[in-house]
């Protein structure tokens, strides 16, 4: 049963990468979605997922998307990830004015 790993708002500064979860070590599959209303047409976010692939590994991008502008829905919402060590997930503006982004993660 799909459960709330964890839940917050980010007020994002432009050009800074902000980590949402950092080094997470909860084993699982996760879904990470935001709520992108507060978005308006020239702002410009970026969201990364970075996850090591065995226990004793280091971190490295898993994937990376970005979002323009506000959303009709609430997604996009990442694709399903595995975690079997850490993994963190980032968002950074990289144009328009800053913004504060509701997100979820999910695990499945």
């Amino acid at each position: 049963m799909p459960s709330v790993f964890d839940e917050n708002n980010q007020a994002c500064s432009v050009n800074t990468e902000h980590n949402l979860v950092a080094a997470a070590s909860q084993h699982g599959t996760f879904v990470v979605g935001f709520d992108w209303n507060n978005a308006a047409a020239a702002d410009v976010f970026e969201i990364r997922i970075y996850k090591a692939t065995r226990p004793s590994g280091t971190e490295r991008l898993h994937r990376m998307w970005t979002v323009r502008g506000p959303q009709a829905l609430l997604t996009p919402d990442s694709p399903p990830f595995v975690n079997v060590a850490t993994f963190t997930v980032s968002i950074k503006q990289v144009a328009g004015t800053g913004r504060t982004i509701p997100w979820c993660i999910v695990q499945l």
